[in-house]
């Protein structure tokens, strides 16, 4: 079975004959994928109802309160990695196809092989699958932001409940 995520991998387990057919299909999604209008909209759709039905759940809330406590602004975990009901409403398939060009290549990307190849024969296979596309820059790294010290947020809270 073939599993992909919003957090950008892909899991392709094919026994026997699908094996060739099921990497090439791995291979078309990574390499040239549709992105259609519909789906991108369904998609967002889904996402924000489901935002909708985290806010009524206590462990969800607490991990925002956290992440927006410990976190500084302009950290990638001050906000949970899933979006937020303002920037999910905002996306269309323009947008994720940008998105998509600028971060998914080559240089962002680790190609995993396992299974009946021999380590000799893996770069070629990889390369035949996913060597056409060529990285449109340099690779950016995250933003470098330090979080702020536990001990201020520990007194903080303790300093809530006492009140």
């Amino acid at each position: 079975p073939l599993s992909c995520g919003a957090w950008a991998d892909a899991t392709l387990r094919p026994t026997g004959a699908r094996d060739g057919p099921a990497r090439a299909g791995v291979a078309s999604v990574a390499m040239r994928p549709v992105l259609p209008r519909s789906e991108v909209a369904r998609q967002r759709d889904l996402r924000l109802a489901r935002i909708l039905q985290q806010r009524a759940q206590p462990d969800t809330m607490a991990a925002l309160a956290f992440n927006a406590l410990l976190v500084p602004a302009g950290h990638p975990y001050h906000h949970l990695s899933a979006g937020d009901s303002i920037t999910i409403s905002g996306l269309d398939s323009g947008k994720v196809r940008a998105f998509y060009t600028a971060h998914y290549s080559p240089s962002n990307a680790i190609l995993g092989i396992a299974g009946d190849i021999t380590l000799p024969d893996a770069p070629a296979a990889g390369a035949r699958r996913f060597g056409g596309r060529r990285a449109p820059g340099a690779r950016r790294a995250p933003p470098r932001v330090a979080a702020r010290s536990a001990v201020g947020w520990a007194r903080r809270l303790a300093a809530s409940r006492r009140a």
